[in-house]
């Protein structure tokens, strides 16, 4: 879920800059492209915590899928056939 949290926090932080530079001026494509970029740029040194416990999560979900692969028990088409089979 850490990964849910960060995103949160970064469109978070896009949704509030928006009317702020509304507010000061910026318009149309200026507007938009601003906002990404300062939430680009805040998220980096903002939510560095947040963005460190979501590529740990992402890289322990992948260690864990790449064991499942090595022991044979993350086969989705294996799992349905068995299903089936044991319909029959």
């Amino acid at each position: 879920m850490p990964l849910v949290v960060y995103t949160l926090w970064r469109v978070l932080i896009f949704v509030v800059l928006l009317p702020v530079l509304w507010l000061l001026g910026a318009r149309d494509v200026l507007w938009l492209l601003l906002a990404v970029l300062l939430t680009f740029l805040i998220s980096i040194v903002a939510l560095r915590p947040q963005r460190d416990r979501a590529s740990v999560w992402l890289a322990e979900r992948a260690a864990a899928r790449k064991q499942r692969r090595a022991e044979g028990t993350d086969d989705p088409d294996a799992e349905a056939e068995d299903a089936e089979a044991d319909g029959l």
